[in-house]
């Protein structure tokens, strides 16, 4: 992936980096804003990690998640699919949807991502919000905020 990303941004001045979130290289307090999306559900220790992320966020700034969840409106997903993909090819038509249920199968419910949260540094400072994004309406945007010491 590191590979792809590097060849889709030769043209910008970026440092891409791979690494693991749960414990990162990082000093503290080095970064304004730390985004995430569609990868939540994947972490294997996430109240570590989000731990992890609080200690190198600077104070009075924000992390933001976009991922999916399970508590969507099947009907709602459906009209906005076929939206959506009304001027694609058949196969593309068939397959986005069946990857898209197949995804959402595997993320969280938004109780479970407000467990975790809570069992983390974050607990005090959060917000979540069922949100649409490309016009599916099955996101959840979770902002965590470190408040200064």
């Amino acid at each position: 992936m590191i590979n792809l990303a590097k060849h889709n941004l030769k043209d910008i001045n970026v440092n891409l980096q791979q690494g693991n979130i749960k414990k990162t290289t990082y000093q503290d307090n080095s970064f304004d804003l730390i985004k995430s999306t569609g990868s939540f559900y994947l972490w294997n220790h996430p109240e570590e990690s989000l731990d992890e992320i609080y200690r190198i966020l600077k104070p009075n700034r924000h992390v933001l998640f976009f991922d999916s969840h399970k508590e969507y409106n099947q009907e709602e997903l459906k009209n906005s699919l076929t939206k959506n993909l009304q001027n694609e090819n058949f196969f593309t038509k068939r397959m986005v949807p069946l990857f898209l249920k197949k995804q959402i199968k595997m993320t969280c419910s938004i109780k479970a991502v407000e467990d975790v949260i809570k069992n983390s540094i974050f607990r005090d400072n959060y917000s979540l919000n069922k949100i649409t994004l490309a016009n599916l309406p099955i996101w959840l945007k979770f902002d965590l905020k470190k408040m200064t010491p």
